[in-house]
């Protein structure tokens, strides 16, 4: 299955592009998407970004799947489907 990776605001920059379409077997889930890009993407972003979200600390990026954000770690064994639309976005502060 193909899933599209995007990555926006410093998250881009920290990840090298804007998109990726990756790869992955079927049943694969989050966190088999995780491990691909933290063994793939430039060491900055696997440390700024992949790990806090592995660990379960305060993320630099919200993680969206299909736009819809995963607010946990159990989250991370959510099945993937070919055609979903993963999104790393910065956190938005409004005031």
């Amino acid at each position: 299955m193909q899933v599209t990776v995007r990555f926006a605001g410093p998250i881009r920059t920290l990840a090298g592009r804007q998109s990726e379409v990756v790869t992955l077997p079927e049943g694969a889930v989050v966190r088999d998407l995780l491990q691909l890009l933290a063994d793939t993407l430039p060491t900055p972003f696997r440390l700024e970004v992949l790990t806090p979200l592995e660990e379960g600390r305060a993320p630099l990026a919200l993680l969206l799947v299909n736009g819809a954000s995963l607010r946990n770690l159990h989250e991370l064994n959510r099945p993937l489907a070919d055609g979903d639309i993963i999104a790393f976005v910065p956190p938005m502060a409004g005031g």
